[in-house]
């Protein structure tokens, strides 16, 4: 199809052929519905509207579409693109609502779900982190590329409103009083983890290593008691966890050797494999969503999977650019980041599926 378009002089052949080559690679094998998708996808990338519109009617019948991107701006233009993002997490406390992106420039860029919009900075000190847990006091949990955790105090923020500039005068971190300084000291000697996440509330936090062990902690009580258990045959590479009303939880995790595996810390039952393939895991995300536990995984290919545990519905669609981050938001949308910004997709359930990813 590029090549047709490469024969073709013009301005619409060379925004198509532009298109083409941004989502060719997943329209070789995805349905036509899929293909209308992530042609919009990349015309959305591009910042050619008019193009992007004449995808969505058939884009319309897919499982997924772009809900809005922040991607690099045609030279000489103007944008509030962040730049490479390498993670995003939940705002809380002040910024509950909000999403936190982990920017190369420095900054965590204060984005809304919904639209993208800028809600606000807080300066980084670090322009290396791979993962972020923010704590409803303001202070942040941090993990570097070498794989150390360290503990940000209340950042000042550079913001856009009065909540947002006032958002570091919250109340206490959590119901124990843990915050992510306290976490840091409760964790003792430096030692290299490989990937970070916690449940909603921040009542648990879940650390990966090069081993393949998942080290779960429980904040529950002011001194944080910890569990592990070797779930991966090398690195881990994605961790979170998820947790209801009571005090049972679940850690979703993703390792080097493409599994993605679930496993209730404390239960005597065998940890489960929920999904194997043949690349690694590069990020995982889980939302207790009205019907239950949502799980997002994603692939080094591309391959992203959305999973309802309860309905046992299964959303999957491979987009054509690298990802680092996912984060699930209110209303069904997974936020997609990585060296081209960030990217919201709109997730539409189609019939129940019987089969687990």
């Amino acid at each position: 199809m590029v090549a047709a378009f490469d024969a073709v002089d013009g301005d619409w052949a060379r925004r198509q052929r532009r298109v083409w080559r941004s989502a060719g690679a997943g329209c070789a094998t995805a349905p036509v519905p899929d293909r209308a998708a992530l042609l919009r996808l990349a015309a959305v990338h591009h910042h050619d509207e008019e193009l992007a519109e004449r995808y969505a009617l058939r884009a319309a019948e897919a499982d997924w579409d772009v809900r809005w991107a922040l991607t690099r701006p045609p030279a000489g233009e103007a944008d509030r693109w962040p730049g490479a993002v390498s993670a995003l997490e939940r705002g809380r406390g002040r910024l509950a609502g909000h999403v936190l992106a982990v920017a190369a420039d420095g900054p965590l860029h204060v984005l809304s779900p919904a639209d993208g919009s800028a809600a606000g900075r807080i300066r980084g000190e670090r322009t290396d982190l791979r993962g972020l847990v923010s704590f409803p006091d303001g202070t942040l949990l941090c993990l570097d590329s070498p794989g150390f955790l360290s503990a940000v105090g209340a950042p000042r923020a550079e913001s856009r409103s009065e909540m947002i500039s006032s958002l570091l005068n919250a109340a206490p971190a959590s119901a124990s009083g843990i915050d992510a300084t306290a976490f840091v000291k409760a964790v003792g000697a430096p030692r290299p983890f490989t990937a970070l996440g916690a449940d909603e509330a921040v009542t648990r936090i879940v650390c990966g290593d090069h081993a393949g062990t998942l080290h779960v902690w429980n904040l529950d009580s002011d001194t944080p008691t910890a569990l592990e258990h070797t779930l991966h045959r090398g690195p881990i590479t994605a961790a979170t966890c998820v947790r209801g009303a009571s005090p049972i939880s679940m850690t979703v995790s993703g390792g080097a050797d493409g599994r993605l595996v679930l496993w209730r810390p404390g239960d005597p039952r065998e940890p489960r494999e929920a999904m194997h393939r043949p690349t690694r895991v590069v990020a995982v995300d889980a939302l207790l969503g009205a019907g239950g536990p949502l799980i997002a995984a994603a692939w080094a290919d591309g391959m992203v999977v959305v999973w309802d545990m309860v309905a046992g519905i299964t959303i999957r669609f491979i987009v054509g650019f690298p990802i680092a981050s996912l984060l699930l938001a209110a209303d069904e949308v997974l936020l997609v980041a990585g060296e081209h910004g960030v990217t919201a997709f709109d997730l539409r359930r189609p019939e129940e599926d019987p089969k687990e990813p």
